[in-house]
């Protein structure tokens, strides 16, 4: 399994990854945020994985583990520097 992230000055994106926490251990200070959340929608009877900022739905299911799989998908696309 890859690891993407991105690079840029002053940040680091990518999807989490408890393979990622050298990295974060010689950066020093580290901020962590999530881009999204997985849900349960009653109202649709769906779990809902919803990007934060924009409100978008990015995924949805029945099976929360499958809404989960959706959300990563979804956020390692817009990811494109891959470790491995």
């Amino acid at each position: 399994m890859s690891t993407k992230i991105i690079c840029a000055v002053g940040g680091i994106r990518a999807v989490y990854d408890d393979r990622l926490l050298p990295l974060f251990d010689a950066l020093g200070s580290v901020r962590i945020e999530r881009a999204s959340e997985v849900e349960w929608d009653s109202s649709s009877r769906e779990w809902l994985a919803v990007h934060k900022a924009s409100g978008q739905v990015i995924g949805r299911s029945r099976n929360r583990q499958e809404a989960v799989r959706q959300e990563v998908e979804w956020l390692e696309r817009r990811v494109s520097i891959f470790l491995t």
